[in-house]
């Protein structure tokens, strides 16, 4: 098994040199006008070693998918060159195909200016999702549509979240499509968990070094329903950053990075926290003590 990796350009030279001489030339590059060293690689997960891979732009902050024979399509990033559905990205407020329909190229999106937030941006990588009726579910900031893409028409437009928050970049929850029900039924139900992010202006204010907390809370619409609105509850704790998706089996996996810190402060001898688990979503936690 095999995972393809790649990274940004603009920082400097990487320490892993491509192989025999090779080198990419860009005029236009700010920072290294030849570069030999590798930014992608091809990583063989049972065999521990890399194949170091040449990029031909910048690929800074880009994203991707695999195609049906099994090629890696990188879209986005500097210098991007878009039948992947590209949506949003710094200062276009439009989609596109990948590879490029007949005509027109950008389709503008009125959606991704109306959730850009001045100064901040908070609507980069939406979330997306595929509706069981055709449509793309797009979620950016505070707020979702529903978007026939063929067309450009928007078919829905879903209420805001009641929480004067953001979950897109750079505040950065997660959400995911939870397993569909009712698909044998004829009426299949999609219903989507959104968590975590950072609070709205942390970004502006950790540049002052001022570090506001992350969010603890959770909202759940089913994006099927005639009238959906948001169920907001609070998790254990807030969080940023993470991955979330779906197991084989219907449950969900959740992993998020973090650092442990120095001096730690640790729950006493016979304190633990106790929640219940309903349906994959933690309760709201309280502390108890066992005596022995």
């Amino acid at each position: 098994m095999t995972a393809p990796l790649f990274d940004r350009t603009d920082f400097g030279q990487s320490n892993l040199s491509l192989p025999n001489g090779q080198c990419w030339n860009d005029p236009n590059d700010k920072t290294l006008k030849v570069d030999c060293t590798a930014y992608s690689v091809e990583d063989d997960v049972q065999s521990n070693t890399l194949r170091e891979l040449m990029v031909q732009t910048d690929v800074w902050c880009s994203s991707g998918a695999v195609t049906a024979d099994g090629r890696l399509i990188q879209t986005g990033g500097f210098n991007d060159n878009g039948r992947q559905t590209i949506i949003g990205g710094r200062k276009q407020f439009n989609y596109e195909f990948y590879p490029k329909a007949t005509a027109p190229g950008l389709l503008h999106l009125p959606f991704m200016s109306e959730t850009n937030d001045r100064g901040v941006e908070n609507n980069l990588y939406p979330f997306v999702h595929l509706n069981v009726d055709g449509n793309l579910f797009i979620f950016a900031n505070n707020r979702a549509i529903l978007l026939d893409y063929m067309n450009n028409i928007v078919m829905k437009t879903y209420p805001v979240i009641p929480e004067a928050e953001a979950w897109n970049y750079p505040s950065s929850g997660l959400l995911v499509l939870l397993p569909l029900k009712n698909i044998k039924a004829g009426n299949a139900e999609a219903e989507l968990l959104i968590c975590g992010g950072g609070s709205k202006g942390s970004y502006t204010q950790s540049l002052k070094k001022k570090f506001l907390p992350a969010l603890n809370t959770y909202g759940r619409m089913k994006i099927t329903d005639s009238n959906p609105q948001w169920v907001v509850e609070t998790m254990l704790q807030g969080r940023v950053m993470g991955d979330m998706m779906l197991l084989p089996d219907g449950n969900g996996f959740y992993d998020v990075e973090v650092t442990v810190p120095p001096s730690p402060v640790l729950a006493p001898s016979g304190f633990y926290v106790l929640y219940v688990v309903h349906q994959g979503v933690p309760s709201q936690a309280i502390w108890i003590q066992l005596q022995h």
